[in-house]
């Protein structure tokens, strides 16, 4: 069996681009990251003088993360087969 991502069961196809070859997904093998300028973005910045951060909600968060797009036949070096019978991650 060949170890790339579209075999891998930590890798979530990406609903919009099901259909289409190389498919793209996202690889849910370690936590979202932070993407910077989506929290430029979103996340408040604190008002001049302030010495502490303005609160940041967890939807705020959520909203400046996501995990690392790859495609179909990309490999990152974490594979791990799907079980039998599954094609891709509902993890």
């Amino acid at each position: 069996m060949t170890e790339q991502c579209n075999r891998c069961r930590f890798w979530q196809v990406d609903p919009e681009y099901a259909g289409d070859v190389p498919a793209y997904g996202r690889c849910r093998v370690a936590p979202p990251v932070l993407i910077q300028p989506m929290m430029t973005i979103l996340l408040p910045k604190p008002r001049y003088g302030d010495q502490v951060d303005a609160d940041v909600s967890t939807i705020m968060l959520h909203d400046a993360s996501q995990h690392p797009v790859t495609e179909g036949g990309d490999w990152c070096g974490a594979f791990a087969a799907c079980p039998e019978g599954a094609g891709g991650a509902d993890v």
